[in-house]
């Protein structure tokens, strides 16, 4: 017998298809592992499903009481671009394929990355509360590095790079104050922008980690570096370090909004809002 497993995703649980030629019918097959079953006069091919991930051993027995026992794992893919409409199990995968202006969508669930974003995508979560069971949490750990760097914008007004309902976090102690869940890296990307925040929420960084923080390079006199056209718009920037901060980088057209709803920055420790040129 042989077996071909197909991943759970968003869209359903996974399967695993078992296909067989010898031995004398009628067959039973019967599998084991997250979930178990048995089918009595199974025909080949047969497909078992749905399948939550795991690890599962199956049996087809013949009408003589032979057997033949093999395994088969389904795997979770829980991020889906839904422009190939190919599948992955990380957020990263998914964008380290990508072509500019994908669409990547993320099932509700944990994600400890750290997202390096060079690509004009929209990335699009299952909500952006703290609740991993319900929304798409996004979170860090590593010191100096943000949960999600962007070192490429949209390529045009309408056509935006968007991230939209998330939640960002990092339990990295940062202990340097222009560090961030969020990166906007323009320092050797220039020109950067055209992007939009929607109903995110980044929250809870320990230490002085900004929420969302703006990068340039590092040189004396004024900022070179450029990032234009920013939105954020119904999301929430919370009990962290600074809400939003920049540093040697020129902003042109930070755009605050509510839409349909408010954007609120509160609580964070040190400022809500600190932008600083040089």
């Amino acid at each position: 017998s042989s077996v071909v497993a197909s991943p759970a995703t968003c869209a359903g649980l996974g399967q695993i298809v078992v296909t067989w030629g010898d031995g004398v019918s009628p067959y039973d097959i019967a599998w084991s592992g997250p979930s178990s079953g048995t089918t009595i006069g199974a025909t080949s091919p047969y497909p078992i499903t749905p399948l939550a991930p795991g690890l599962y051993s199956i049996t087809v027995t013949d009408a003589s009481a032979s057997t033949a026992t093999t395994s088969a794992t389904v795997i979770s893919h829980p991020v889906t671009n839904t422009s190939t409409m190919t599948t992955y199990a990380t957020i990263q995968a998914a964008i380290n394929a990508a072509s500019d202006l994908d669409v990547i969508n993320v099932c509700a669930g944990l994600y400890e990355e750290h997202l390096n974003v060079n690509k004009t995508l929209t990335i699009i979560g299952a909500g952006s509360g703290s609740n991993p069971l319900t929304n798409t949490v996004i979170k860090g750990s590593l010191i100096n590095t943000p949960t999600i760097n962007i070192t490429k914008g949209g390529l045009n007004a309408g056509q935006r790079s968007i991230f939209q309902d998330i939640y960002v976090t990092t339990t990295a102690v940062n202990s340097y104050g222009n560090r961030a869940a969020v990166e906007i890296s323009a320092a050797g990307n220039n020109p950067l922008g055209y992007i939009t925040f929607e109903h995110i929420t980044i929250a809870d960084c320990a230490g002085f980690t900004s929420g969302i923080h703006f990068r340039g390079t590092n040189a004396a006199g004024m900022a070179t570096d450029i990032v234009t056209d920013v939105k954020i718009n119904n999301s929430l920037i919370t009990n962290n370090g600074r809400g939003i901060s920049s540093q040697w980088v020129q902003i042109h057209g930070l755009d605050i909004t509510g839409g349909s709803g408010r954007t609120i920055i509160s609580e964070n420790k040190r400022q809500a809002i600190l932008l600083d040129g040089d």
